[in-house]
Protein backbone atom coordinates (compact mmCIF):
# COMPACT_ATOMS: atom_id res chain seq x y z
CA UNK A 1 0.00 0.00 0.00
CA UNK A 2 1.41 3.39 -0.89
CA UNK A 3 1.83 5.86 1.94
CA UNK A 4 1.91 9.64 1.71
CA UNK A 5 4.77 9.90 4.20
CA UNK A 6 6.92 7.50 2.17
CA UNK A 7 6.08 9.31 -1.07
CA UNK A 8 7.19 12.52 0.67
CA UNK A 9 10.43 10.81 1.70
CA UNK A 10 11.09 9.82 -1.92
CA UNK A 11 10.35 13.38 -3.06
CA UNK A 12 12.70 14.89 -0.46
CA UNK A 13 15.48 12.42 -1.31
CA UNK A 14 15.04 13.17 -5.03
CA UNK A 15 15.30 16.93 -4.37
CA UNK A 16 18.58 16.27 -2.54
CA UNK A 17 19.88 14.23 -5.46
CA UNK A 18 19.81 10.81 -3.81
CA UNK A 19 19.15 7.78 -6.05
CA UNK A 20 15.82 5.95 -5.70
CA UNK A 21 17.44 2.62 -4.75
CA UNK A 22 19.45 4.26 -1.95
CA UNK A 23 16.26 5.84 -0.57
CA UNK A 24 14.48 2.47 -0.69
CA UNK A 25 17.34 0.82 1.19
CA UNK A 26 17.32 3.58 3.78
CA UNK A 27 13.57 3.25 4.39
CA UNK A 28 13.78 -0.55 4.61
CA UNK A 29 16.64 -0.32 7.12
CA UNK A 30 14.52 2.12 9.14
CA UNK A 31 11.92 -0.65 9.53
CA UNK A 32 9.27 0.26 6.96
CA UNK A 33 7.32 -2.56 5.30
CA UNK A 34 8.91 -3.62 2.01
CA UNK A 35 5.59 -3.68 0.12
CA UNK A 36 4.73 -0.16 1.35
CA UNK A 37 8.15 1.10 0.25
CA UNK A 38 7.82 -0.49 -3.21
CA UNK A 39 4.26 0.79 -3.72
CA UNK A 40 5.19 4.28 -2.57
CA UNK A 41 8.27 4.33 -4.83
CA UNK A 42 6.10 3.39 -7.83
CA UNK A 43 3.56 6.05 -6.89
CA UNK A 44 6.35 8.62 -6.61
CA UNK A 45 7.65 7.66 -10.06
CA UNK A 46 4.10 8.05 -11.48
CA UNK A 47 3.94 11.51 -9.90
CA UNK A 48 1.33 10.68 -7.28
CA UNK A 49 1.04 13.09 -4.39
CA UNK A 50 -1.81 11.39 -2.55
CA UNK A 51 -2.16 7.74 -1.53
CA UNK A 52 -4.72 5.57 -3.22
CA UNK A 53 -8.14 5.82 -1.60
CA UNK A 54 -9.03 3.19 0.98
CA UNK A 55 -10.97 0.14 -0.20
CA UNK A 56 -13.93 0.93 2.07
CA UNK A 57 -15.82 4.10 1.04
CA UNK A 58 -16.11 6.83 3.62
CA UNK A 59 -19.57 7.60 5.01
CA UNK A 60 -21.23 10.70 3.57
CA UNK A 61 -23.26 13.29 5.41
CA UNK A 62 -26.87 13.91 4.38
CA UNK A 63 -27.35 17.09 2.40
CA UNK A 64 -28.77 20.04 4.30
CA UNK A 65 -31.29 22.55 2.99
CA UNK A 66 -29.76 25.74 1.68
CA UNK A 67 -30.58 29.21 3.00
CA UNK A 68 -30.48 31.78 0.16
CA UNK A 69 -27.38 33.95 0.46
CA UNK A 70 -26.10 32.12 3.54
CA UNK A 71 -25.30 28.60 2.38
CA UNK A 72 -26.51 25.33 3.92
CA UNK A 73 -28.58 25.55 7.08
CA UNK A 74 -27.49 23.54 10.06
CA UNK A 75 -30.14 21.84 12.15
CA UNK A 76 -30.59 23.49 15.52
CA UNK A 77 -30.30 21.02 18.35
CA UNK A 78 -30.75 22.19 21.89
CA UNK A 79 -30.41 20.19 25.04
CA UNK A 80 -30.96 21.41 28.58
CA UNK A 81 -27.75 21.88 30.46
CA UNK A 82 -27.19 19.61 33.39
CA UNK A 83 -26.74 21.34 36.71
CA UNK A 84 -23.09 21.96 37.39
CA UNK A 85 -21.69 21.01 40.77
CA UNK A 86 -20.99 23.99 43.03
CA UNK A 87 -17.52 25.44 42.85
CA UNK A 88 -15.36 24.84 45.86
CA UNK A 89 -12.45 27.00 46.78
CA UNK A 90 -9.42 24.78 46.62
CA UNK A 91 -6.11 26.06 47.99
CA UNK A 92 -3.60 27.03 45.32
CA UNK A 93 -0.74 25.59 47.35
CA UNK A 94 -0.87 22.22 49.04
CA UNK A 95 -0.57 22.73 52.80
CA UNK A 96 2.46 21.29 54.55
CA UNK A 97 2.12 18.02 56.42
CA UNK A 98 2.75 19.79 59.70
CA UNK A 99 2.07 23.47 60.32
CA UNK A 100 5.12 25.68 60.20
CA UNK A 101 5.57 27.77 63.33
CA UNK A 102 7.49 31.00 63.45
CA UNK A 103 9.62 31.28 66.54
CA UNK A 104 8.95 34.42 68.48
CA UNK A 105 11.67 36.27 70.30
CA UNK A 106 12.09 34.85 73.73
CA UNK A 107 11.44 37.31 76.50
CA UNK A 108 14.16 37.55 79.11
CA UNK A 109 12.73 36.79 82.56
CA UNK A 110 12.46 39.85 84.81
CA UNK A 111 14.68 38.50 87.59
CA UNK A 112 17.46 37.77 85.08
CA UNK A 113 17.16 41.25 83.61
CA UNK A 114 17.48 42.82 87.10
CA UNK A 115 20.57 40.68 87.85
CA UNK A 116 22.27 41.77 84.59
CA UNK A 117 21.57 45.44 85.26
CA UNK A 118 22.81 45.21 88.88
CA UNK A 119 26.00 43.40 87.80
CA UNK A 120 26.64 46.05 85.15
CA UNK A 121 26.27 48.83 87.72
CA UNK A 122 28.70 47.08 90.10
CA UNK A 123 31.28 46.56 87.31
CA UNK A 124 31.02 50.20 86.18
CA UNK A 125 31.38 51.38 89.79
CA UNK A 126 34.43 49.17 90.38
CA UNK A 127 36.11 50.35 87.17
CA UNK A 128 35.32 53.95 88.11
CA UNK A 129 36.80 53.47 91.61
CA UNK A 130 40.01 51.95 90.20
CA UNK A 131 40.38 54.75 87.64
CA UNK A 132 39.75 57.40 90.30
CA UNK A 133 42.35 55.76 92.61
CA UNK A 134 44.97 55.78 89.87
CA UNK A 135 44.32 59.40 88.96
CA UNK A 136 44.34 60.76 92.52
CA UNK A 137 47.84 59.45 93.44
Amino acid sequence: MQRIDLIGAFRTASERGLPLEETKASLLSAGYNQQDVEDSAQAFLRGATKPTPPAKPLPTLPSLPSVPGKGPALPLQTKPLAALPPLTAAPLVKPAAQPVTIQEKRKIPTHLLIAIIATSIVVVAAVGFIVFSLISK
